[in-house]
């Protein structure tokens, strides 16, 4: 039997599972598959002689489903949705292949780039990874919700693992199961605050209206995005 260093991930259905921070070592690894699959469909990605647009939707049916497989189970922080952000934009901006001028500046020349490609990439249909994983959780999180309580579903989304860290500790354990300084971050915490800014109440009671739910997933999608910034 193999025995997993501390800081090893273990690989489940193509998922990366880590100790240490779950959402980061997960996030790493979507990375990497998206560029790998980018690179290994760079001579049609990057091919000035096909039409951009069909480009570009080969990169979100291929590139951003790699990236976005399992996207509404992660916890991401602010930080790490800006990093997802600075991923896609330089690989739509190599697809779009936006010239820089000879005089022009390398910051002008890069927000220029990157504005020019995400407005392409929007007008070919491409889907912004950060409201695409902010959709999957608002529409997992519905599904969930409306589970039996006896479902394993309902109960791993609903398991509060601070509880478990705490009871953990008081049975023995020599060292907190959470190895973060800082809070740990619920993955239901974007729910709960776009409800505190919103009608109020509990999410979970919101989503058991499967039609009222479904109604506000741009709603949610919009307000997540705008919290990137």
């Amino acid at each position: 039997m193999n025995v997993l260093e501390e800081q090893e991930c273990l690989e489940v259905l193509g998922t990366h599972l880590s100790l240490l921070d779950v959402t980061q070592a997960e996030l790493d690894h979507r990375v990497a598959v998206a560029w790998r699959k980018f690179w290994a469909l760079k001579v049609l990605l990057l091919n000035s002689r096909v039409s951009r647009k069909r480009r570009l939707q080969l990169f979100d049916s291929s590139v951003g489903s790699s990236f976005l497989y399992g996207a509404h189970a992660w916890t991401p922080r602010t930080e790490q949705l800006k990093k997802i952000c600075s991923v896609q934009n330089r690989m739509l901006r190599r697809i779009c292949g936006v010239t820089r001028h000879d005089t022009e500046e390398w910051v002008p020349w890069i927000q220029r780039a990157t504005h020019k490609a995400r407005q392409l990439a929007l007008d070919a249909g491409v889907r912004d990874w950060v409201r695409a994983h902010a959709i999957r959780k608002w529409s997992w999180a519905g599904h969930a919700a409306r589970r039996s309580v006896d479902s394993w579903l309902w109960r791993v989304t609903f398991w509060r693992d601070s509880e478990w860290n705490e009871a953990a500790l008081e049975m023995g354990s020599h060292r907190p199961l959470r190895p973060s300084r800082r809070r740990w971050m619920k993955w239901e915490e974007p729910l709960r605050r776009f409800m505190a800014v919103g009608p109020g109440g509990s999410w979970s009671t919101a989503a058991l209206d499967r039609e009222t739910w479904e109604a506000r997933t741009e709603e949610f999608a919009s307000w997540f995005e705008s919290n990137v910034d």
